[in-house]
C-alpha cells in the first residue's frame, strides 16, 4: 500500500485573476476583483460600488482538504465604512449565486466546499 504523506501544488495568480475576470457577470457591484495567494491563505480584494463611493474590502479565506474534498473558511474579513458583518452575508451570497452552476460546489454554513472529482467527471 502507498500513502502520500506530502502533496504540493504550485499556482500563479495571473491565470486565476484571468479566469475571475471572464466568470464575473455584468452589472456586478464588487469592481476591481482579484485573487491573491500569500502563504496557507487565498486572498481576496477588491471594491463594493456603493451609491456614493466605492468601499474597498479583503477578505482572507483559509483552504484545507477535509473528506476529499476542498474546504474554504473566512478567516479575515477587511473592510472600510460598513459593517463586516453585513459586507459577509452579501459577499457569501453572492459566492452561492454565482457558483450554483458549478458541478461539485456547495455552501454549508459560512464553508465552501469544492469537490474536484464531481468536475473533472463532468469535464471527462
Amino acid at each position: 500500500m502507498m500513502e502520500i504523506e506530502h502533496l504540493s501544488i504550485r499556482i500563479d495568480e495571473s491565470p486565476l485573476n484571468q479566469l475571475l475576470a471572464q466568470r464575473l457577470p455584468e452589472g456586478l457591484s464588487v469592481k476591481e476583483l482579484k485573487i491573491l495567494l500569500e502563504n496557507s491563505c487565498i486572498g481576496l480584494e477588491g471594491k463594493y460600488a456603493a451609491s456614493l463611493f466605492s468601499i474597498k474590502f479583503r477578505v482572507e479565506f483559509q483552504p484545507r482538504i477535509e473528506d476529499g474534498k476542498l474546504r474554504v473558511d473566512i478567516t479575515n474579513l477587511k473592510i472600510s465604512g460598513m459593517p463586516a458583518a453585513l459586507f459577509r452575508n452579501m459577499l457569501m451570497e453572492m459566492i452561492a449565486e454565482q457558483t450554483s452552476d458549478i458541478p461539485g460546489f456547495s455552501m454549508v454554513d459560512q464553508s465552501l466546499f469544492f469537490d474536484p472529482q464531481q468536475l473533472l467527471k463532468k469535464e471527462n
